[in-house]
């Protein structure tokens, strides 16, 4: 008879946990099915637990090594509410992650963009390219625990389970702003296409909440749906796109270039008539200088 496997289920070894047996290598050597403290799932040989060869995910050598040559950046940016810090928690939030080690990264195919947050958090790591995107990444313990903090959940993996954030009401546009830049669409219309502005999320509980909070500060009421994929998609059209766009995008010190630019044509167009019932009372009077009764 062959010897009893031995159970490591519960054990914690390093920064593992060993969950459950996942089965065999091709060697007959146990594996397990571990979760590491910073909130990863790694497979693992039970002979590398027991030995203490493998303590976590890779977490732990990442942070060794960036402790030896860890680069500069602010690790307090994310500490204090401005509308800078506002803007790139956003934009994080739509295309930034956070891996393990407390890695911090940002993705966005303009290059332009990505540097000026580089800039703003006052990192000096290089970007990189990924793809069709350029990336900034850097390790920062404090910045990931302001973004937890923020946000009130962990945040790995966090596209599909993502909540709206509670933001001091004078920086909740910068905030949207970065987000709408990071994952949303301002498409232009004319004179007989009226503009859109669309939003997207893998949450359907942020875009519910960023639709609530929108309605909350200007009056306008946008559309959430969830599409076939697991998408969600917010969107407005017409007029409320033109005074979402003037609430977003004026009197702004930072934005993305290409969106900025078609913000400023949907601001400036004006359709041939107005659905009166699409209009708030709030709508109404924070944007007089916009709406008309044709």
């Amino acid at each position: 008879m062959g010897r009893k496997a031995i159970s490591l289920e519960g054990q914690k070894y390093g920064r593992l946990i060993a969950v459950e047996r996942v089965g065999k290598n091709r060697h007959g050597q146990m594996l397990w099915m571990c979760i590491c403290d910073c909130g990863s799932e790694v497979v693992v040989r039970s002979g590398d637990l027991r030995s203490r060869n493998t303590k976590s995910c890779g977490c732990l050598h990442n942070e060794e090594l960036g402790n030896r040559r860890r680069l500069p950046v602010n690790h307090n940016f994310f500490s204090v509410w401005s509308e800078e810090m506002a803007y790139v928690m956003g934009f994080w939030a739509a295309d930034g992650c956070v891996s393990c080690g407390h890695r911090i990264s940002f993705c966005e195919q303009g290059r332009e963009t990505i540097q000026k947050i580089k800039d703003l958090v006052k990192s000096e790591h290089k970007l990189s390219k990924t793809g069709n995107c350029w990336v900034l990444s850097y390790t920062s313990q404090r910045q990931h625990k302001d973004l937890r903090k923020w946000h009130n959940q962990d945040l790995y993996k966090k596209s599909k389970k993502i909540v709206f954030p509670e933001i001091p009401d004078i920086y909740t546009r910068h905030y949207i702003r970065g987000y709408v830049d990071g994952d949303g669409s301002v498409l232009i219309g004319s004179d007989t296409v009226n503009p859109v502005v669309k939003v997207t999320s893998g949450s359907l509980m942020f875009l519910n909440g960023l639709n609530e909070t929108i309605s909350t500060h200007t009056g306008i009421v946008g559309n959430v749906r969830t599409r076939k994929n697991g998408v969600s998609v917010y969107y407005v059209g017409s007029i409320k796109a033109v005074c979402l766009c003037d609430w977003l995008y004026n009197k702004q010190k930072i934005a993305m270039p290409r969106k900025e630019s078609a913000a400023r044509v949907v601001i400036n167009w004006r359709g041939s008539k107005i659905m009166k019932a699409s209009v708030t009372n709030k709508m109404r009077e924070r944007f007089k200088e916009i709406l008309y009764e044709s």
